[in-house]
């Protein structure tokens, strides 16, 4: 499985030629960062609750440190992805999938934490 995500990156990273993000681009773009720091303080919140995580990266109990290692991680290969790999035609889709994902996410830990 590995290898086929490897292959699949490597073949859009010598085949993608895109340009700066545009403005439109680049709200999307803190609106996903905005919400995947919601992410990680709803699931740091969650977590020192006593509510266990579903993330299998993770685990079920992440200190807060991993939570925002991971998040900083995942979102800076993000940022990269989208503007250096995703070819311009794609990118609008491809942030709109992240930000759903990423708010449906967030909506999820706050009906937990609402419980």
């Amino acid at each position: 499985m590995i290898k086929r995500i490897t292959m699949v990156l490597m073949l859009l990273i010598s085949t993608a030629h895109t340009t700066e993000l545009t403005e439109g681009e680049q709200r999307k773009q803190k609106i996903f960062h905005s919400l995947t720091m919601a992410d990680a303080v709803t699931t740091i919140i969650g977590v020192s609750k006593g509510i266990k995580e579903s993330s299998w990266i993770l685990g079920t109990a992440p200190e807060p440190h991993t939570v925002i290692g991971f998040f900083v991680l995942r979102n800076l290969a993000q940022q990269h992805i989208t503007e250096e790999i995703i070819p311009d035609k794609w990118r609008s889709k491809w942030q709109n999938s992240w930000i759903a994902t990423q708010g449906a996410y967030v909506i999820r830990n706050l009906i937990v934490l609402g419980q």
